[in-house]
Formats: C-alpha cells, sequence, structure tokens
C-alpha cells in the first residue's frame, strides 16, 4: 500500500494512476479481510462485538481526520502531497509489524530446525 501511495504522489501519468489505484484498491481489500480475520480468531467470542465497534469507529474517525488532513495539505502542498506523506506512516507502521511478526516469542531458541 505505501508503495501504490508513494507511486500516485511521484506519477501524473493516467495510465499509470489507474494501474497504482487499483493495485492500492486490491492490497486494502486484502489488508481487511486479514483484520477481519485476525480479529475474529485472537478476540474471545463474548467480546467480538464490542472489538469490532471499536475497530470500526476508530477506523472510520481516522479515515474522516485523514480526508481532513489530506484536504487541507493538498490545497497549499498541491493534489500529489497527501499521498506522499501518506506513505510514510503507512510504510512505518507495515514495518513496526513486519518487525513485531517475524522476531522469535520470548524464550524461543530461534537456532536453525533440526535435521532429519
Amino acid at each position: 500500500m505505501a508503495g501504490t501511495q508513494a507511486g500516485l504522489g511521484l506519477n501524473a501519468n493516467v495510465i499509470i494512476a489507474a494501474a497504482l489505484l487499483f493495485a492500492s484498491s486490491a492490497a486494502f481489500a486484502l489488508f481487511n479481510m486479514t483484520a477481519v480475520t485476525m480479529r475474529q480468531r485472537l478476540v474471545p467470542a463474548e467480546l467480538l462485538g464490542r472489538v469490532s465497534s471499536l475497530y470500526g469507529t476508530v477506523a472510520l474517525g481516522a479515515e474522516a481526520l485523514g480526508a481532513i488532513g489530506g484536504g487541507i495539505l493538498a490545497s497549499s502542498a498541491g493534489i500529489r502531497a497527501p499521498m506522499l506523506a501518506g506513505a510514510v506512516p503507512i510504510a512505518a507502521v507495515t514495518a513496526v509489524l513486519a518487525w513485531r511478526h517475524c522476531r522469535p516469542a520470548p524464550g524461543t531458541n530461534p537456532g536453525p530446525p533440526p535435521s532429519p
């Protein structure tokens, strides 16, 4: 998603922009499917409705604030600036989550697997 956002901010070709928007939308759809699946697996059934409601409230609130901030940024720095500015936090969050997900759990031995 960060790459497509940066590409949209750096590109002026309509065909390339359309392809990047398609790729960005596909990445966002995959993210949403993964987020819902993880929420359903990790949250106890009795709390799932509350957690999903909170997730939706935070996501829609952040979307509204991002639209306001993006509009302000676009009016002052140009239409491409919000795309470039949005790519930075997406890349940062992706890097942090990948690092947290890929590191070994505390107390485990990350050594090589046993030989057969």
